[in-house]
Formats: structure tokens, sequence, C-alpha cells
């Protein structure tokens, strides 16, 4: 019998980085349309998870910390950013997300022991960006609701927007990975093998 291969790659997967370039011209190792510039730029950006339930807090750090190359961010002039980045003491100066300064949010009420739930995730992503110039918004994937092409046509139009990101939550086991629940940014998609 045919097996199904896995549509979701991870980032530290040799084959994720080589889905990333238009390899079709082999002088042009450009980044293909849907391979977000903020998926190498702040690959830096991206720490392991402080715990083995805040995924999600790792994520949103993630996504804040690739804001940094938006358009709506303008270094040296702190009034003008439309996000909370914050400044860790151990990269002082520079603007970067932690995990525990996520956490530490003015708007973060306490530190749950647990993973987070997609309301509770948005709460936090929210917490950090200005609600006049950021959409935080939840989709939950209902097969009666919510076709496959409509929900990749969604994907792959924010992956084109340069000042859209997109984290999502998926249950590792329908993947056959071990464990359950787990949030991850998306950084970019493949047509060729209509992976994320």
């Amino acid at each position: 019998t045919p097996t199904t291969k896995p549509h979701i790659l991870y980032h530290a997967n040799e084959a994720a980085f080589s889905l990333l370039y238009d390899t079709t011209n082999p002088k042009n190792y450009n980044l293909n349309e849907y391979a977000l510039d903020y998926f190498l730029l702040s690959s830096g950006g991206f720490d392991a998870q402080i715990n083995q339930a805040y995924c999600a807090v790792a994520s949103v750090a993630a996504l804040l910390n690739s804001l940094k190359y938006a358009k709506r961010f303008r270094e040296g002039n702190a009034a003008g950013w439309t996000f909370d980045l914050p400044v860790d003491a151990v990269y002082d100066p520079y603007p970067y997300a932690t995990q525990g300064d996520i956490l530490g949010g003015e708007c973060v009420a306490a530190n749950p022991p647990y993973g987070l739930n997609l309301q509770q995730t948005s709460n936090l992503l929210s917490c950090h960006l200005s609600s006049s110039d950021w959409d935080v918004t939840t989709q939950e994937v209902d097969a009666a609701k919510l076709t496959l092409a409509k929900m990749r046509y969604d994907l792959k139009s924010a992956l084109i927007d340069p000042d859209a990101r997109v984290m999502i939550n998926y249950d590792r086991k329908a993947l056959n990975q071990v464990g359950g629940g787990h949030y991850s940014p998306v950084g970019a998609y493949h047509a060729a093998t209509d992976s994320f």
C-alpha cells in the first residue's frame, strides 16, 4: 500500500530548507514566492521551548521577532512601533522577544502551568501588538465549515503578505509524530509537494 508523507516539515529538517528556494532555474536561488523572508531572516528568533508545554509561547516570541523586519517596525523611533517587542536584558539594547518577556507582559495575568488554547494564544499575541494596526485572528479548522482548498488558499495568501504571519496548532499524532497538540509558526509553502 502507498504511504502518505506528512505535509508539515520542521525548520531543522534539511528537506525544509531545499523547499524554500525556487530551483526551477539553476542560476536563480531566490526564495520561492510562498517562502516568507522572515523564515530565514528571523531564524535567529526561533528558540527552544522553555518547557514541554510552552510551544505557543515560543511561537508567539518567534512571530514577534520576525516583525523586526516588517515595514511597520521603525528602529530608533519607539513611538512609531506598532507592536511591543521587548528588550531582554541579555540582548540589550537590541529588541528581542524571549518567552520570559512574553509571559512577563503587563497584560499577562498569570503564567499557566500547561499549554495554551487558541483563545489564550491569540490573547498573548494581541497583548504585544497594537490593535489599531494588527489584526490577530483565529480560524478553527472544521471540515464541515472549511474546505482544504480554502484553507490552503488562506495560508498561501498570508505567506505572500509581508505583514502577515501564520501560526498553526495541530495534532502531532495525525502526522505520526510523538506528542499531542503543538503550535508552530509556518514559514513557507512548497507547491510541488503541497507542503507547509
